[in-house]
């Protein structure tokens, strides 16, 4: 299946929260020891971007000694405008001049030139077009400086890098390998959308037939219903979770603001092709902890609307706390390495 076989300290970079997993693969199943996270003060990370190294190391340091982690390997994920997402469509080459072509066709997305990003790429398919067959890819391309950053952790943490990723592709491969469906459904035959509420933005991205299609972002999360209840900006103070039951008004109507920004997207998708479908909406995230939020969605969506859950492949810590297992499908993602 592709996953880790050492134990691996998984790490989602986020502004305010850092959240941490720790697991291997064995006996078939993703096994999870551990899941933890931690508040970072303001300006540390901004947009998957480290702004004060030194900190940073100091509270993951911390964390890893505090929690007592036994892990020798680690993997990062995290959310950033910074990286540059594109499905590109190639001839097919020789495998050493596959590079320079993905290079060529995803340099006029980038600000700067293509030798100060690390680009990554993922098949989608095989094509024809014009009578030639090509491949479709799907291409990140992120600023060196920023992802230098990151792998001097792993070594001043004295770990093995194993991977840096994206949210929107360590959700594919977590939901490709968590059994979602019940009996005559499949999941790599339908197109899903996938929303993330975090605290400053709504990252939303449609999963066609198991593959990340494209994503959108959303400028508004949980600090704007904590705002709008005028409650202080503490997450953990604002008793967000019962936002909805409250019925406030403000709160609702940004809700209704979430839900026809993801219209738009829902429909912008749908009018692509007539066999564009949504077949159902899956939320994550520290958003999807709001009690409702998923029957809030099915109502204003017209689509079934679940929670993500995690089980067939994932055996959880006794000690783990499942109620709040939906903030954290970033970090158990990333310990799947394809």
């Amino acid at each position: 299946m592709g996953l880790f076989s050492k134990k691996t300290l998984s790490i989602d970079f986020g502004n305010q929260f850092l959240k941490f997993a720790v697991g291997e693969y064995k006996n078939n199943h993703l096994v999870i020891d551990q899941l933890f996270s931690t508040k970072i003060n303001e300006g540390i990370i901004s947009n998957g971007k480290i702004l004060e190294y030194n900190l940073l190391k100091d509270v993951v340091s911390q964390m890893i000694k505090e929690k007592k982690v036994k892990a020798s390997n680690i993997s990062f994920t995290l959310a950033s405008s910074d990286i540059v997402k594109r499905e590109v469509i190639i001839p097919i080459v020789l495998e050493e001049d596959e590079s320079s072509l993905i290079a060529f066709e995803i340099e006029q997305y980038l600000p700067g030139p293509t030798e100060d990003y690390i680009i990554q790429s993922k098949a989608l398919s095989f094509i024809e077009s014009n009578d030639e067959k090509k491949k479709r890819l799907l291409v990140a391309a992120m600023p060196k400086k920023e992802a230098d950053l990151y792998y001097k952790l792993s070594v001043d943490l004295k770990l093995k890098p194993l991977s840096f990723d994206i949210h929107s592709n360590v959700m594919s491969k977590l939901m490709k390998h968590t059994n979602l469906n019940s009996a005559g459904e499949s999941f790599e035959r339908n197109s899903s959308l996938v929303v993330e509420i975090d605290h400053n933005f709504i990252d939303v991205f449609i999963l066609e037939k198991g593959k990340y299609k494209f994503g959108r972002r959303i400028f508004s999360g949980i600090q704007e219903l904590i705002r709008f209840r005028g409650v202080e900006g503490d997450l953990e103070k604002s008793n967000f979770k019962n936002f909805l039951e409250e019925e406030n008004m403000t709160v609702v109507q940004e809700i209704d603001y979430w839900s026809d920004e993801i219209k738009k997207i829902i429909k912008y998708y749908e009018d692509l092709s007539d066999e564009n479908e949504i077949g159902k909406v899956f939320l994550y995230g520290d958003g999807a902890l709001i009690k409702g939020i998923d029957k809030s969605f099915s109502n204003r969506l017209a689509l079934t609307t679940e929670i993500f859950q995690v089980n067939s492949v994932v055996d959880l810590n006794e000690n783990i706390n499942s109620n709040d297992l939906a903030s954290y499908m970033n970090a158990i993602g990333a310990l799947i390495n394809e």
